[in-house]
């Protein structure tokens, strides 16, 4: 009994002692800052906090030495340690922590090291590479962060700075996800000509970002990386990009124009979503696939032209384009998604492609002011429409002309819904036998890409072996894809040449 009586002290003696050194979460104390010993070998040691469970132990402003002494040693401060000022949740915060200087000797500041300190207004850290996930996250007052040799930042790091005006760097190579996320009056950001990799969102929510130039480096505009920024105005994608990830440029309210280079095959879904004041587009022959509502409520949308190397256009695409009047669809494209070019209410000219076989429930729903259709595929392309949907408006059918390929009338009168129309044309989609070039046209190459300039009436593209490659509305400037390089034959108002596309 007395045996157990002093296993029982014992034991309750040394969960004492353990729960005494779990409350301490540093190895000494210098100048009412907390570290932690790194290395003995090196005489390096890290920024720390008090207590081991994450409440902040500081306030005021800090100024941390380059070498701090205990127990006759000298060590080198080189990190500020994980939630060394931060803390998980707002509750636990330093509410009284206005600035931190750190020794050019610290190369690291870890994750969460200033997390949810309100009040931090400054935090100059010029020798610091990486930073860590959440570094900065939620310190709502923040205004400068002085960080010139950084190259990483991680996840989240500046995420809901949302005072943030100035992050001085020399240039970032590695970005992480979200990491500025909600920044609303962040103004600019130094990326690296060497950068490879920025996060999904890393700039989303940066509604006072004007531009940004991204390196040839990076192959990838992640998913919502400049989600809700109203004020960018102008964007290069990089030349190397291959895919612009979903909601990538959502709502970007002042974006005017973007060109998308030939190495992109993939657009995502909402990728321009809402881009209102978007209005000139034209989509690279590299392109393969269009995500769903991927143009969607771009309202100052006038023309698009759809590159011959798009196979897929998904439901929604183009949806609310209200200022879309010519739409072009290339020759790959096999299925129109539902609701593409719903309520594209001065959609007037539309081109189908010849392999479309399908167009689905409520493709063109609202577009009641359509006055031209040219269909390219000898068969009828089917529609697929649920119960209620329509497939063309009824003033559509009333006062549209469909153009028709030469020998396929009779398969269109009797289609299903394409018998609805009141006037039919043939016209020949081959051929180009007999055709007279005429040098004066106002012809140009664009991106791989024909250009023509004042055309009168519809402007024609015909390879030289005599296949219709896209058409135009004319006018004062008419774009239409063609299938790569080569030798093609425009035709308009009775006139033609040749270009040379390379």
């Amino acid at each position: 009994m007395k045996l157990n009586n002093i296993k029982s002290r014992l034991l309750a003696a040394a969960l004492c002692l353990l729960g005494a050194v779990q409350a301490q979460a540093y190895d000494f104390m210098s100048g009412g800052v907390y570290y932690n010993i790194l290395s003995m070998a090196d005489m390096t040691c890290e920024v720390t906090r008090k207590e081991n469970i994450i409440v902040s132990s500081y306030s005021g402003d800090i100024v941390i030495p380059e070498k701090v002494t205990y127990s006759g040693r000298t060590f080198t401060v080189t990190a500020i340690g994980d939630y060394a000022f931060g803390a998980t949740f707002y509750s636990n915060s330093s509410q009284t922590l206005f600035s931190v200087k750190c020794p050019d000797t610290v190369t690291l500041i870890g994750d969460g090291a200033f997390r949810y300190c309100p009040n931090l207004v400054e935090v100059e850290c010029n020798g610091a590479t990486a930073i860590g996930s959440y570094a900065f996250s939620s310190c709502a007052s923040l205004t400068d962060v002085h960080i010139r040799n950084a190259t990483e930042i991680g996840d989240y790091a500046f995420r809901d700075c949302s005072s943030l005006k100035n992050v001085n760097s020399l240039g970032f190579s590695v970005i992480g996800e979200m990491a500025f996320y909600n920044c609303a009056n962040l103004e600019g950001v130094t990326i690296s000509n060497s950068a490879t990799a920025i996060g999904s969102y890393a700039f989303s929510g940066c509604s006072s970002l004007k531009s940004i130039t991204i390196p040839n480096s990076v192959t990838e505009i992640g998913a919502g990386m400049f989600e809700n920024c109203s004020s960018l105005t102008e964007f290069k994608i990089p030349d190397f990009v291959t895919e612009i990830g979903s909601s990538a440029f959502e709502n970007c309210t002042s974006l005017t124009g973007i060109k998308i280079p030939d190495s992109v095959t993939e657009i995502g879904s909402s990728a321009f979503k809402d881009c209102a004041n978007l209005t000139d587009l034209t989509i690279s022959n590299s392109v393969t696939y269009i995500g769903t509502s991927a143009f969607a409520g771009c309202t100052n949308l006038t023309n698009v032209t759809i590159g011959n190397s798009v196979t897929g256009i998904g439901g929604s695409a183009f949806e609310n384009c209200t200022s879309l009047t010519n739409v072009g669809i290339g020759n790959s494209v096999t299925r129109i998604g539902n609701s593409v070019f719903k309520n594209c209410t001065n959609l007037a000219s539309v081109t189908i492609g010849s392999s479309v076989t399908r167009i689905d429930d409520d493709a063109f729903y609202g577009c009641d002011k359509i006055t031209t259709i040219y269909s390219l595929n000898p068969t009828p392309p089917s529609f697929i429409l649920a119960y209620g949907g329509i497939a063309f408006e009824s003033s559509v059918y009333e006062n549209a002309t469909l153009y028709v390929p030469k020998g396929s009338l009779k398969s269109y009168l009797y289609a299903d819904y394409w018998r609805n129309f009141l006037k039919f044309r043939e016209f020949d989609p081959t051929g180009i036998a007999g055709v007279e070039v005429d040098g004066g046209m106002d012809v140009s190459v664009e991106g791989g890409n024909v250009v023509v300039g004042n055309a009168a009436g519809r402007v024609a593209v015909y390879s030289l072996a005599g296949a219709l490659v896209g058409m135009g509305d004319g006018g004062e400037r008419t774009v239409i894809a063609v299938p790569g390089a080569g030798v093609y034959v425009v035709k308009a108002g009775g006139r033609a040449v040749k270009v040379m596309v390379k």
